[in-house]
């Protein structure tokens, strides 16, 4: 049979490709067929590109033979790894530059806080970037610089209260090359004095004046306050004299430096800065006008303080608390009638005399031992000014006692009246003081109602009485017949060692049937010597006879009674060299 022809045999594909057609369809011919189409495509390109990618006098994959772990690199794969190096470098920079500046930019915004960015920068600072912080920021395309960001660290070590940071920060600046402005140094002594730093403020200050910088007048004025808390009075004048150079001082710098003139006593100064200011028409205050009598006062020109009352600008800013430092100069001397003389003149020029002045102007009477002028300001204090006395007026009143002996019974009354008002302002000591005051001008007086008034109040209040307080009372108790009073006054003896012998004496004597206010009598010592013959007596006591009994009636022995009578008659034997009558037989 003969092979059919070319003719016959593409007729018959064409019916087999059109039955395959029929059969399997449109879509899964057409899925064949792309991807048929798009293996043939990539194998053509892998034969295209497949000798270019060869590196020229290298092996190829199937040729290139395997290396041990001691084979040396090729120059080859050297140059390689340093390419991958580089680029790997690059990147970590890029990136580490970019977070540099991303956090910058939050300090400076203050959308950081304080204390994380604070944190930055010492990581920064550990690792030495803060070194190249400048290019850094530049090389990340950052708006800001190097300045900017230590502005901002200096402002977060003063608002964390840091004030050493802020000098290492000013010392970085320095190491690292950053231009130190007048602002940022103003800046920096302004966050400190807000912490009261006033000395790493100064600090600064020098910082600045090594940079040849100079500061502005409000630096300058605020220096002069810083320098005075310091108690660097000098270097406050240098600042004063610094600002005074630049301009005229503003009111608040002159009462900073009249303050320090203070602390220096300096007088002259003070009256030369106060004319100058007069001259140049400055607005002068009651304040700056007391701070200058003030400082007269307290070098003795209490003249010269007084004459600024009656002239400009005395005459029309002083207060009272000006006319009240005045009077202190003159009170201190012991000058009363010059004291009682400004206070007419106060009250002349319609100045209200407040407690103060009253106080003044009592204790100015009690130093020149004018105790009824002492008392007639008191009563106008009270009658008339309608004013409350306080603890100060009390301890005058009782100076007074103390000083003058000017007691009577409506003052001690006055006194005591007095105490009650003010008990709850005292100090234990001043209490104390108070009512022993009292109570001893009370025993002078032999007014044992008063005087037992003050003891039982110093026994509610807690005060101690002394030895010979207790002594003094005791006996103005019994002067006045007031056994009451003895046994309560002897009932506190106990507590005083000093006391135990003579109120031992006493307890015999009352056992022995003698009234307690007789046995005060006779037992107050009149001298060291009969006090130490008090206790010669006790023991004696000691050693007589068990029957000896003072109350209860019963039969006592010969040798007992013998030495009740002489304990009767102790005061007169007292004086005697010898206490031989005294001995038991």
């Amino acid at each position: 049979m003969a092979p059919p022809s070319s003719s016959e045999s593409t007729a018959v594909a064409h019916s087999l490709l059109s039955k395959i057609i029929q059969n399997l369809g449109v879509e899964i011919v057409f899925v064949v067929v792309t991807v048929t189409f798009v293996l043939t495509l990539r194998g053509m390109r892998h034969r295209a590109l497949g000798p270019a990618k060869r590196v020229e006098g290298a092996p190829c994959r199937a040729e290139r033979p395997l290396l041990s772990s001691r084979s040396a690199p090729t120059a080859c794969t050297t140059k390689l790894a340093a390419e991958r190096t580089a680029v790997h470098a690059l990147g970590v920079r890029k990136g580490v530059a970019a977070s540099l500046a991303n956090t910058v930019d939050q300090a400076i915004a203050t959308r950081l806080s304080t204390a994380k960015t604070l944190a930055y920068y010492d990581e920064l600072k550990q690792e030495g970037k803060h070194k190249t912080l400048g290019a850094d920021l530049a090389a990340a395309g950052s708006k800001h610089t190097a300045l900017d960001f230590f502005v901002a660290l200096v402002q977060c070590a003063g608002r964390a209260g840091r004030p050493q940071l802020v000098e290492e920060l000013l010392d970085d600046m320095e190491e690292v090359g950053v231009e130190r402005p007048l602002k940022l140094y103003e800046s920096a002594m302004r966050l400190l004095a807000g912490k009261r730093s006033f000395k790493e403020a100064i600090s600064v200050y020098d910082r600045l004046e090594k940079d040849g910088l100079q500061p502005s007048p409000t630096s300058l004025s605020c220096l002069v306050g810083f320098a005075s808390e310091l108690g660097e009075l000098d270097r406050a004048v240098y600042f004063f004299e610094q600002l005074s150079a630049q301009e005229a001082p503003s009111i608040r710098a002159c009462m900073s430096v009249l303050r320090v003139y203070a602390k220096r006593k300096d007088w002259t100064s003070s009256v030369k800065l106060l004319n100058s200011l007069k001259e140049r028409n400055v607005h002068i205050d009651s304040i700056v006008l007391n701070i200058v009598m003030a400082t007269g006062i307290a070098v003795g020109e209490v003249a010269g303080a007084e004459a600024m009352l009656g002239e400009e600008p005395g005459s029309t800013v002083a207060d009272v608390v000006s006319y009240n430092i005045v009077m202190k100069g003159w009170a201190q001397l012991g000058k009363v009638d010059r004291t009682l003389g400004l206070l007419n003149k106060m009250v002349e020029r319609g100045k209200e005399p407040n407690l103060i002045t009253f106080n003044t102007a009592m204790d100015s009477a009690v130093r020149a031992q004018r105790s009824d002028d002492m008392w007639r300001l008191y009563s106008l204090m009270v009658k008339e000014s309608n004013l409350k006395p306080d603890k100060c007026t009390c301890s005058t009143l009782v100076k007074g006692l103390y000083q003058n002996h000017d007691e009577t019974k409506e003052r001690l009354v006055s006194i005591l009246e007095l105490i009650e008002d003010v008990i709850y302002e005292c100090s234990g000591v001043l209490l104390n003081s108070l009512f022993s005051g009292v109570l001893e001008a009370s025993c002078r007086m032999s007014d044992a109602a008063l005087a037992m008034r003050a003891f039982k109040r110093m026994c509610q209040s807690g005060v101690a009485l002394t030895a010979p307080e207790i002594r003094s009372l005791a006996l103005t108790a019994a002067k006045a017949g007031d056994v009451a009073g003895c046994q309560m006054v002897w009932g506190t003896a106990g507590a005083v060692q000093e006391l135990v012998p003579l109120k031992a004496a006493v307890d015999r004597l009352v056992q022995m049937g003698c009234s307690i206010d007789s046995a005060t009598l006779q037992c107050q010592p009149a001298s060291e010597g009969q006090s130490k013959q008090i206790g010669g007596l006790v023991s004696t006591f000691s050693g007589t006879s068990s029957e000896v009994q003072s109350a209860g009636g019963r039969r006592v022995s010969r040798p007992a009674r013998r030495h009740v009578g002489s304990a009767m008659t102790f005061v007169n034997l007292a004086n005697s060299k010898t206490t031989s009558g005294l001995e038991p037989r």
